[in-house]
C-alpha cells in the first residue's frame, strides 16, 4: 500500500487527465524534472511541494500526550507550460488548463451538495483548497513562453505512526 499523501497526489494526475478534460489540455505527466522542448508543448505536470503535519492534540490542555491521528496538508503544483501563437498569447495559451485544473479538482459529489465529498478524492481528503497562482513569463528567439503554477493544499488524516491508515 502507498502512504495517503501518494494516493492523493496519483489522485490529482488521475482526475486531471479524466473524463471531461478539454481537449485543449494535455494529459497531465508526474513530477517532469525536465522542461519540455517547444515542440511538446502545451505540458501539464504535476508534482509535490510540501507537507506538513499537526499532531491532534487532547483537549485539555494538563495532557501531554498526543492523539493516534495527525492531521497532514499537502502542497501540490499543477504546472501548465504554454508558448504564444499567432493568435493567442503564452498566458492566455494556459488558461484552459488552469481552469480545468480548478473544475477537476474542486468538483463535489453529488455536484449539487456543496459539503459533498470532493470526487477526485473519494474519502482520501478532507479539504482540497486552491492557494495561487503563479505566471512566469520567458522569451526564446521570437517565441514567448509561459509557466503557470497552481498551488494546492489538501487537507488529511493518518494515524500518528503510519502515513498509509487513517484508522
Amino acid at each position: 500500500m502507498s502512504s495517503k499523501r501518494e494516493q492523493i497526489v496519483a489522485a490529482v494526475v488521475t482526475a486531471l487527465g479524466g473524463g471531461g478534460k478539454p481537449a485543449a489540455v494535455p494529459a497531465p505527466v508526474r513530477t517532469r524534472i525536465d522542461s519540455p522542448d517547444a515542440e511538446q508543448l502545451p505540458a501539464l505536470t504535476v508534482y509535490q511541494l510540501a507537507e506538513t503535519v499537526e499532531p491532534e492534540r487532547p483537549p485539555r490542555p494538563q495532557r501531554s500526550r498526543r492523539g493516534p491521528i495527525v492531521r497532514r496538508q499537502v502542497e501540490v503544483a499543477v504546472e501548465v507550460l504554454t508558448k504564444a501563437s499567432e493568435t493567442t498569447a503564452a498566458d492566455e495559451a494556459a488558461d484552459a488548463a488552469l481552469v480545468w485544473a480548478t473544475q477537476a479538482l474542486r468538483a463535489r459529489t453529488p455536484t449539487d451538495d456543496p459539503e459533498g465529498a470532493f470526487a477526485a478524492f473519494g474519502d482520501l481528503a478532507d479539504e482540497v483548497d486552491e492557494l495561487a497562482t503563479k505566471f512566469e513569463y520567458e522569451m526564446r528567439g521570437e517565441t514567448a513562453f509561459c509557466r503557470a503554477t497552481q498551488t494546492w493544499r489538501i487537507e488529511y488524516q493518518t494515524l500518528s505512526g503510519d502515513p498509509e491508515q487513517t484508522t
